[in-house]
Parts: C-alpha cells; sequence; structure tokens
C-alpha cells in the first residue's frame, strides 16, 4: 500500500494520480487486510516518513504487527510532491536528513529497554510505548532511485523497493545499491530486493529480474482500475509460479516452480490445501499430474521420473511460499482421483 495524504489539484507533474482519485491510508487499509487475513504478509509501499509524526507513526506499526501476528514490512520514502509536503507543514529541504532520524527515532522507541532520543528534529525520554513490534527487528525497507535512497538503504536498510522499473532500470538501480553496499561494509545478500516491475510480465521476465538478484515482485494494477479489472489483473498477471520444497521422512527431496495451470489462483490454493493421500509408487518431481492429493507438478506417478518410489507409512510434507504446510503419510494403494478441470472462477463477493 501507498501513500499521499493530498494531490496536487489540478493535476501537475511529477503527481502519480488525478486528485479525485481515492488511495486510501496506507495503515488503515493494512489493518483491515489484517483483519480478515492470516499468512499474507502486510507491506507499505510507501509510508512519506518526513511528513508522519514518528512516535505516533511507530505506535501505529507496533500495533499493526503486533495485531497481524509479526506480517508487518514498513516500506518508507522521502518524498516527492513539493504541493503535498507543504499542505502537511513539512519543508521539502532536508526532508532525507529528517527522515533518517525519525527512523532511528522509531527504532529506539521499538527496541530500547528505556526509550530516549536527542536529535535535531525529535527528541524524548523518560517515556516508553508498548505493545513493541512482533518482529524483533521489525523490517525496515527503503524505497528510492536516487544514489542516497541506495546510501540510506544500505546503511540502515532491511530491504529496497523500486517502482515500475524496467529490466535495464532494475540492473542499474542494482549497480548503485551494490556500491553503496560496499561503502557500508555490507553484501546484497544482507538486502532483500523488491521491484514493481514496468508493464506486464511473464516467466521469462520473473526469470530474469530473478537473475538481476531481486527477490519480490510487486505486481500493481492500473491506477483507477475497478474491482473487477484489478480481479482480472489478479487472475492474469498476478499469479505465475509460486515456490514449493517436498521433503520425505524431513529429507529434502526436491523444490520446483509451481505454475497455475490455466486454474484461477483461489482454486489452486483450495486443491492443493484438500484432505486426500498419496499411495505408494508415487514419486516426486515435476512434469506429470497425478496422485489426486496435492498439486499435480511435483508428485507424480511411478515410473516417470528419477526420484525413488514412496513407501506405505512414509511422511510427505510439502512447503508452499505463501500457502503453508501439508503433511501427510503415505497410506494404502488407491485408484489416484483426476485433476479437477479449469473452470469459471466464482466472482469474489460471492464468496464472501
Amino acid at each position: 500500500m501507498g501513500e499521499h495524504v493530498v494531490v496536487p489539484d489540478p493535476r501537475r507533474p511529477p503527481s502519480p494520480m488525478e486528485p479525485d482519485e481515492p488511495i486510501h491510508d496506507p495503515l488503515v487499509a493494512l489493518a483491515f487486510a489484517a483483519a480478515r487475513t492470516t499468512r499474507i504478509r502486510l507491506a507499505t509501499g510507501i509510508v512519506i516518513l518526513p511528513q508522519r509524526n514518528p512516535l505516533v507513526l511507530a505506535k501505529q506499526l507496533a500495533s499493526l504487527d503486533s495485531l497481524s501476528g509479526g506480517r508487518l514490512i514498513f516500506g518508507m520514502g522521502v518524498g516527492y510532491l513539493e504541493p503535498e509536503m507543504t499542505a502537511v507543514g513539512v519543508p521539502m529541504e532536508r526532508r532525507g536528513a529528517r527522515a533518517d532520524e525519525y527512523l532511528a527515532a522509531m527504532r529506539a522507541l521499538w527496541e530500547q529497554e528505556r526509550p530516549s532520543f536527542k536529535g535535531e528534529f525529535v527528541q524524548f525520554s523518560g517515556v516508553n510505548a508498548h505493545p513493541r513490534p512482533a518482529q524483533h527487528p521489525l523490517p525496515v525497507v527503503i524505497a528510492g532511485h536516487s544514489t542516497a535512497a541506495h546510501r540510506r538503504a544500505a546503511r540502515s536498510g532491511d530491504g529496497w523497493y523500486g517502482f515500475l522499473l524496467d529490466l535495464d532500470q532494475t540492473a542499474e538501480q542494482v549497480e548503485g545499491l551494490r556500491r553503496e553496499l560496499a561503502r557500508a561494509r555490507r553484501d546484497i545478500s544482507e538486502l532483500e530486493l523488491s521491484v514493481s516491475p514496468q508493464g506486464r510480465i511473464d516467466a521469462d521476465s520473473v526469470d530474469a529480474y530473478g537473475r538481476l538478484g531481486i527477490d519480490r515482485l510487486v505486481l500493481v494494477p492500473q491506477f483507477g482500475a475497478s474491482p473487477d479489472e484489478v480481479e482480472q489483473f489478479v487472475d492474469e498477471d498476478g499469479f505465475l509460479a509460486i515456490g514449493a520444497e517436498v521433503f520425505v521422512n524431513d529429507e529434502l527431496i526436491g523444490s520446483d516452480l509451481l505454475s497455475n495451470m490455466g486454474w484461477p489462483f483461489a482454486e489452486l490454493v483450495a486443491y492443493a490445501s484438500r484432505n486426500s493421500r498419496v499411495v505408494p509408487g508415487d514419486v516426486l518431481g515435476s512434469g506429470t499430474v497425478g496422485n489426486g492429493g496435492c498439486l499435480g507438478e511435483l508428485w507424480g506417478r511411478a515410473g516417470s521420473l528419477t526420484p525413488p518410489p514412496l513407501a506405505e507409512g512414509d511422511e510427505v510434507r510439502m512447503v508452499v511460499e505463501g500457502i503453508g504446510e501439508l503433511v501427510g503419510r503415505v497410506g494404502p494403494a488407491v485408484v489416484a482421483p483426476p485433476l479437477p478441470a479449469a473452470r469459471p472462477r466464482p466472482r469474489l463477493r460471492e464468496r464472501v
């Protein structure tokens, strides 16, 4: 979730949206999402830190992380719309220094037993705030494409976020991050890199971003899209592949990417989660369908793949990224039910 408290009216560059386009406060929207979900991560992308009160924001973020069970990622930036900054009473000048100090003050409130802070823009002592974030530390992702943003991420971030970047732009940004990380005596592996790609993507472009070192792609539907258009975007672009690992008797047998095979995402998850059994002779691998228990691309029929067949009583555990674990034991041989055919996806509002 991004934010703009206000935008110029009438619109003028570099404003990203029309003045009558709705944009919810990200923390309110994520609190709503947290109340209706249990597993998904909740991220701000981004909060404009200099225009917030750092102690109030620290309380809001800690509360959201606590209530959501430690699912929050705090993405922050320093802002670029002068009319917005002026309207909330924060000067554009030195907004980067203000953001750096605010973040340090917030971390003091989250992490110190007896918090205190003395800086140019914020000072406090003799106070405390609970609850603390459920995560220790709360992940902080720094957004921005400038050298200053790279430097801030290298010095203070757990991750970095680039917005609407193609592959060439992403490569340039990663190189800039590497330079600043070297100056900070950190390695690129210490940062989780996220990018919202520009334009539509496919499996090949996902792989290309991965080769550049990007850990997470954050897909963005068209601004102003209707609920039906957003749902169509999720069906067509929002799910390409998820990672999965399979263990037999706690030994890692293999990992793979599970594509959607033409199914809507909700149906794929439902099928992966249903309660059925693996039978003797099944093997683990990719490329076939079949045992009637979980995602067919990982579990195939005996003789079609190289992994060893399972024996009755073996424990099989599949860890599916973003879904959870599926655990079961190989039972007596049964006839494997066929994979269900793809069918029209029910509308979201009909399932609520």
